[in-house]
């Protein structure tokens, strides 16, 4: 599960992977949720019903508890996750000024994914190398939902020097 981050939360993967019932999986993933140290965002979907059918994606409250169970303290430049961690840190800072009930993610069944939806209002796609995104895969979003404004938030600047954050709107 630490190395699921930003990534969809899939009960019977996890149950079989565990050899654990669902249920006890769920009253761990509970535990965990009530101690504070993951958070489950749901799906975005204009249709409720399919909302409460897919799968939630989960984030560490505490990214250092998530290296210390993978015992991966690294830099970020040697880190072979530095994606996962980007984006569960950018979820930290949306969780900071939002209530978890308003962050969403959108994902289909092609694989087309904003990694965060605010307020029913901002689409965030988060990426730590910005030759990584590719605009064309985000039109199917704006063309279902041209009322949400999209932006894409990304980290700039060499591993040595301080890093900036910026985003911009497409």
């Amino acid at each position: 599960m630490s190395e699921q981050i930003g990534g969809l939360l899939n009960m019977n993967t996890l149950s079989k992977f565990l050899q654990l019932c669902t249920t006890a999986i769920d009253n761990y993933l509970n535990t965990l949720k009530r101690s504070f140290h993951i958070a489950t965002i749901s799906p975005y979907f204009s249709n409720i019903r399919k909302e409460i059918k897919k799968m939630p994606k989960i984030y560490f409250l505490d990214l250092g508890l998530r290296n210390a169970l993978l015992k991966n303290f690294n830099l970020p430049y040697y880190r072979q996750d530095i994606g996962n961690l980007y984006e569960n840190f950018v979820f930290r800072q949306f969780l900071d000024r939002l209530s978890l009930d308003e962050i969403h993610f959108w994902r289909t069944q092609q694989q087309n994914e904003v990694d965060f939806i605010l307020s029913d209002k901002y689409a965030y796609e988060v990426k730590y190398n910005l030759a990584n995104f590719t605009p064309s895969k985000y039109k199917k979003f704006m063309d279902l939902y041209p009322d949400i404004i999209f932006n894409l938030i990304y980290r700039i600047g060499k591993p040595e020097k301080s890093d900036r954050i910026f985003f911009r709107r497409l």
